[in-house]
C-alpha cells in the first residue's frame, strides 16, 4: 500500500501543476511569437468587454505580464512606460483601444505586437479572460488564448448607486425603476432601418482603411445601405445583386456586398435567405474581420428571431474574437449585457414564483 501512494505522488509530481490558470495562456501567447520578427511586446491592461473601467484589467494584466516574463520567449515591457504611453496618447486607462491607437503605441514603444485582450463576467465568483497577441500595424491576430479565473476584486458600480437611488425615490414597488444594464432598449424593429450602426462602420468593421469609404466601392455600399435604412429595402436588394455581380473578381468585396444583400432581405422579412447569407459569410475564415461583422447581424437576426441562446452565442463570438475595442464590438457588448440580464431576471423571478406556489399549496 505505501509503495503505491509513493507511486501515486510521484505521478502527481510529475504532471504540470498549473498554479495560474493564466500560465497556460501565457504559453499559447508565447507560443505564437514565432511569427514575430521582433519579440518584444506591450500588455495592456484587460478592459471588460463593455470597455468599462475594473480593477480586474490591471491584475490580470500584471499576472499574464508576470507569467510571460517567467516563459521567457517574449521581452516584455515594464508597466510604467506603457502607462505613460496611455497618457501621452490620452488613451483610456482601461485598455481599451482601436487599431490606430494600437501603431501609435507599437511605434512609441518600438514593438511589433502587443498583448491585449477582454473580460467578461460569468458571474460573481468568476470571469472569462480573453487574450490575443496582435501585430500592431495589421490588427492580425498571431496568438490566442481563453481561460476562466477567479474573480478577486470587487468593483463599485455606479450604475447600481444610481438605481438604489432612483428606487428610494420611488417607495411604491408599483413605480420604483427596475435595474437594468445600462438602460439599454430592446434591440430593434425588426422592419426596414432595424440596424441603427452607420453604413461606414461595417467597411471598417470588415477591414477596410477609411480611404476605402471614400471611393466609388464605398459610396456604392453606403448607398445601399442607406436605401435599407430609409424603407426601401428592395431597392436595396436590387443595389446589392449589381454590385455583387460586378465583383466577382474581388472576393473581399463580393463578400461585403454579400452581407448588404442579407440585410436588405432580412428588412423584407424574407428570413431563411438573408440567414443562409449571413451564416455563410460568418463561418469563412478567409476575412476573418467581416466574418466577426457577420456574426454581429447574425445576432440580430437570432434575437429578432427569439433565438436567444444563438444570439449570446454570436455576440460572445465578437466580442472574444475582434482584436480591438470598436463600435462594432461595444455594440455586440450591450447587446450581450442586455440579453444575459434578462435571462437573470427571468430565473429570478421564476425562482420567486415557485416560492409563492409552495407557500399556496403547503
Amino acid at each position: 500500500m505505501r509503495k503505491f501512494l509513493s507511486l501515486l505522488v510521484l505521478v502527481f509530481l510529475a504532471v504540470p501543476a498549473w498554479a495560474d490558470p493564466l500560465e497556460k495562456v501565457a504559453k499559447k501567447l508565447s507560443d505564437g511569437a514565432k511569427k514575430l520578427k521582433n519579440a518584444r511586446v506591450a500588455v495592456l491592461p484587460f478592459p471588460y468587454h463593455d470597455g468599462r473601467q475594473s480593477k480586474g484589467s490591471t491584475i490580470i494584466s500584471e499576472r499574464l505580464t508576470t507569467d510571460l516574463v517567467e516563459i521567457n520567449k517574449l521581452e516584455v515591457i515594464e508597466r510604467s512606460l506603457i502607462e505613460n504611453v496611455f497618457k501621452e496618447l490620452k488613451l483610456e486607462s482601461s485598455g481599451a483601444v482601436d487599431g490606430e491607437s494600437a501603431k501609435k503605441i507599437g511605434k512609441i514603444l518600438g514593438v511589433e505586437a502587443i498583448v491585449n485582450g477582454t473580460l467578461i463576467d460569468l458571474d460573481d465568483q468568476e470571469v472569462e479572460v480573453n487574450a490575443r497577441l496582435i501585430l500592431v500595424e495589421s490588427g492580425e491576430i498571431v496568438a490566442a488564448g481563453s481561460v476562466n479565473v477567479e474573480k478577486q476584486w470587487a468593483d463599485e458600480d455606479p450604475e447600481a448607486e444610481d438605481e438604489s437611488e432612483m428606487a428610494r425615490a420611488s417607495p411604491d414597488p408599483k413605480t420604483a425603476v427596475p435595474a437594468s444594464p445600462q438602460n439599454i432598449p430592446e434591440p430593434y424593429d425588426d422592419g426596414p432601418g432595424f440596424e441603427r450602426l452607420p453604413a461606414e462602420t461595417f467597411l471598417i468593421e470588415s477591414d477596410f482603411t477609411p480611404e476605402v469609404v471614400r471611393t466609388p466601392f464605398g459610396e456604392e455600399f453606403v448607398e445601399g445601405m442607406n436605401l435599407i435604412q430609409s424603407g426601401n429595402a428592395q431597392a436595396g436588394e436590387d443595389h446589392f445583386k449589381k454590385m455583387i455581380r460586378k465583383l466577382s473578381d474581388n472576393p473581399r468585396r463580393k463578400a461585403l456586398a454579400s452581407l448588404g444583400l442579407s440585410l436588405s432581405l432580412f428588412a423584407q422579412r424574407e428570413r431563411h435567405e438573408s440567414l443562409n447569407i449571413a451564416e455563410d459569410l460568418a463561418g469563412q475564415k478567409q476575412f476573418p474581420r467581416l466574418s466577426l461583422a457577420a456574426r454581429y447581424v447574425l445576432g440580430k437576426y437570432y434575437e429578432a428571431e427569439d433565438r436567444k441562446d444563438d444570439a449570446l452565442n454570436e455576440y460572445r463570438a465578437v466580442v472574444r474574437g475582434a482584436p480591438f475595442q470598436t463600435l462594432l464590438v461595444r455594440s455586440a457588448a450591450r447587446r450581450l449585457d442586455a440579453l444575459s440580464f434578462n435571462r437573470k431576471e427571468a430565473r429570478k423571478k421564476s425562482r420567486l414564483l415557485r416560492k409563492e406556489l409552495r407557500r399556496t399549496f403547503r
